[in-house]
């Protein structure tokens, strides 16, 4: 693409993730109260007028032509699932935020990479999407250790309510007890639950939405197990000693299955390493192999090819050696 081309496009595209960033901002907090509102709404009966609605009226007067850059700017960014994602890694950015800033970053080194350096077009086409998806994984990658640390503090928390039970605590001033007690993540998410509680929420609402910032089969256990016996009754320290125990089980399993599955995963790896290592081991000790393979068309569609197809079958080892429990 002609870089005469390509200038005013980028410039378009910067300008744009500059309005809608303004324009979110300015109308976050209001978006903030509104959600804070809507989430207890349904818990206030009463005749007058409610504060969700002024506030609602209040936000289209005086907002105004700022709420469709708003709704374009939602839209066009806000992903269900990437907030959901940014919830369960603990980073308060907003999926709105997070995804302007992939965006603007992706299109400046764009820029950056076919107008000034001048390289390839197809080479910051991939640089721009890398870029775009590294964020992503990197999201990821800090939700499963979270999820992993809150996991392994799990039995302990469960052991420290179930005692705080029976000194004759009640449930909240047992989980206020057990996030004193305990580490980051488990104190953050029992305080936020105590918070949710505090604020007008239900126990058990607020124990339910810990599964959905931790994704884990042992926090749906323990979130399904306070519902019904929050509607049923019971004995609820019985109810916490067995699911603590249920809980080291599974860790127990867990565990000696990553051990079962080292060998084969390690194997996984060294077999995606080998082609790469012979590849450069290759081009460094033949000039010829390394002209061919770097500078002709068909030596570099063979590259990607191979680069593709090892990358496919390390993906395939590592699911053949997953093991579901």
């Amino acid at each position: 693409m002609n870089p005469a081309t390509l200038v005013p496009i980028v410039v378009f595209i910067a300008v744009l993730g500059v309005t809608l960033a303004l324009a979110d901002l300015s109308t976050r907090r209001a978006r903030l109260i509104q959600s804070r509102l809507a989430d207890h709404a349904m818990q206030i009966s009463t005749t007058a007028p409610s504060p969700l609605g002024r506030l609602e009226v209040l936000r289209d007067s005086s907002l105004g032509a700022a709420n469709w850059l708003g709704g374009l700017i939602r839209r066009l960014f806000a992903s269900g699932k990437v907030e959901r994602e940014l919830d369960q890694a603990n980073l308060e950015i907003g999926a709105i935020r997070f995804n302007l800033a992939r965006a603007l970053l992706a299109a400046l080194l764009f820029a950056l990479l076919a107008m000034v350096v001048h390289a390839n077009p197809l080479l910051a086409v991939v640089v721009a999407v890398v870029v775009w998806a590294a964020p992503r994984f990197v999201v990821r990658f800090r939700a499963a250790r979270r999820r992993a640390a809150f996991e392994a503090q799990l039995a302990e928390a469960l052991d420290l309510m179930a005692g705080s039970l029976r000194a004759g605590q009640g449930f909240l001033r047992a989980i206020e007890a057990t996030a004193e007690e305990m580490s980051d993540p488990m104190r953050h998410e029992l305080r936020r639950v105590l918070d949710q509680a505090n604020i007008g929420g239900n126990a058990a609402e607020a124990i339910g939405k810990l599964s959905e910032r931790i994704a884990s089969t042992d926090v749906e256990i323990f979130v399904a197990a306070i519902a019904v016996n929050r509607q049923t009754g019971g004995n609820l320290t019985e109810v916490l000693d067995n699911i603590a125990d249920t809980v080291r089980a599974r860790r127990n399993i867990r565990q000696e299955a990553k051990s079962l599955t080292a060998a084969p995963r390690l194997s996984g790896f060294i077999v995606a390493a080998v082609p790469i290592g012979l590849a450069v081991y290759m081009a460094w000790i033949n000039a010829q192999y390394r002209e061919t393979m770097l500078h002709t068309t068909l030596g570099r569609a063979v590259l990607v090819g191979a680069l593709v197809w090892d990358a496919i079958g390390l993906f395939v080892s590592l699911q053949l050696a997953k093991v579901e429990y």
